[in-house]
């Protein structure tokens, strides 16, 4: 039971016991129904003061209402709608892949999503229009640093789509030490949110500029 489910029900308790006393002593002392009824509503009354100046006292001390006010995700684009993103957090996993998958076939390649579940460690395979090379990329919506098993996931996925490169794209700034190592060793592109953003501003620039 949560500190603010406690004290509501330490309230209640107390409202309970002090109406119970009440009783007994206008039982005793043989006072109205009316006398006892009014006594009631101002020991309801000073319950509720109370309430309210405990509730003041918390939002003074800069405590916030429990409740869920985490800002709900963009979970699906349009082109158009990726078009006008202006802040990259505000995607889902799934959204931010969209939004690739416009960014890269507007630079040429065809792109294909892989499956949501069952992905075998590739979100997105780019083909070069130019040389037919297919591209495993694994992507990341992370704002921490990417770590080992993303890179041995697109290693292991380039091989089962029958890839010849393996990128992955993060909006994370960094990489761990040990998935550079890795990476490096298996040929992987690393992309982090430092290289992609840049990029995706200025193709959203032009594109938007052409709609004009």
């Amino acid at each position: 039971m949560g500190k603010r489910q406690r004290n509501e029900f330490v309230s209640v308790e107390t409202g309970l016991v002090g109406l119970a006393a009440i009783a007994f002593y206008f039982r005793q002392y043989r006072f109205g129904v009316g006398a006892l009824v009014v006594a009631g509503l101002l020991l309801l009354l000073v319950l509720v003061v109370r309430n309210l100046r405990a509730r003041q006292r918390s939002l003074a001390s800069g405590k916030r209402p429990s409740g869920n006010t985490k800002a709900k995700k963009i979970t699906t684009l349009t082109r158009e709608e990726a078009l006008r993103v202006s802040d990259l957090d505000k995607l889902s996993g799934q959204a931010f892949e969209q939004l690739l998958k416009y960014y890269y076939e507007d630079q040429g390649y065809k792109v294909q999503l892989t499956p949501a579940s069952g992905d075998l460690g590739v979100d997105l395979i780019l083909t070069d229009p130019k040389d037919g090379m297919k591209i495993a990329v694994q992507v990341k919506h992370w704002k921490k640093p990417v770590n080992l098993e993303a890179v041995q996931q697109v290693v292991g996925g380039r091989r089962r789509y029958s890839c010849l490169g393996a990128w992955v794209v993060t909006t994370s700034n960094s990489f761990q030490p040990s998935a550079r190592t890795l990476a490096e060793a298996n040929n992987v592109r690393l992309i982090s949110g430092l290289d992609i953003e840049p990029k995706i501003k200025g193709w959203q620039k032009r594109q938007l500029q052409r709609l004009r």
